[in-house]
């Protein structure tokens, strides 16, 4: 079963704060919407992906970040088969602690809620459960990557970067909540 749950498209003007209406919103089945919180804007310029015609942009000075605000139980993967999937370009050590989110879904506890991010080394890191699960090699500042953190049917998960399995795999049977 093939099912997008966000599919985010980026075309508007330099600096825009908007995340939603017309050529900018949720394309997925079942729309969601996102709430920018800090210095989060779309770049027309620099590092855009070559997708669409902006990216995000998070300057790295506080907590920015694109929250989904109404129901999101479309992200509760349960004990299924799951694809997290995005791209992302990373052009200084920013964050929290040189810490940077590229995909969270805790509410705020430790549990079996996945995220992703980029540690102080530059290594990208899946963490479950209190934990670093899987953790790539260090990668370069100023560089667009391709992220895909996939747990197939033997609920065995790999994460993989332009294509490439890096790390370790993970096995797991737990149920996401």
């Amino acid at each position: 079963d093939e099912t997008v749950f966000l599919l985010q498209s980026n075309t508007t003007t330099d600096g825009s704060t908007t995340f939603s209406g017309t050529g900018l919103g949720d394309h997925s089945a079942t729309p969601h919407t996102l709430t920018a919180t800090g210095n989060t804007n779309h770049a027309t310029a620099g590092a855009k992906s070559g997708f669409w015609d902006s990216s995000f942009y998070f300057d790295g000075t506080g907590a920015e970040k694109l929250t989904i605000t109404d129901d999101y139980t479309d992200f509760t993967f349960a004990s299924d088969p799951y694809t997290i999937e995005l791209w992302f370009y990373r052009d200084a050590l920013s964050g929290n602690s040189n810490y940077s989110y590229l995909f969270e879904t805790r509410p705020g506890s430790n549990g079996y809620y996945p995220a992703v991010y980029i540690d102080p080394n530059n290594s990208l890191v899946y963490y479950v459960n209190s934990g670093a699960q899987i953790t790539s090699g260090n990668l370069s500042l100023d560089t667009w990557y391709h992220l895909a953190i996939v747990r197939n049917a033997s609920d065995v998960t790999t994460m993989y970067v332009n294509g490439k399995a890096v790390g370790s795999t993970w096995t797991d049977n737990n149920a996401f909540v």
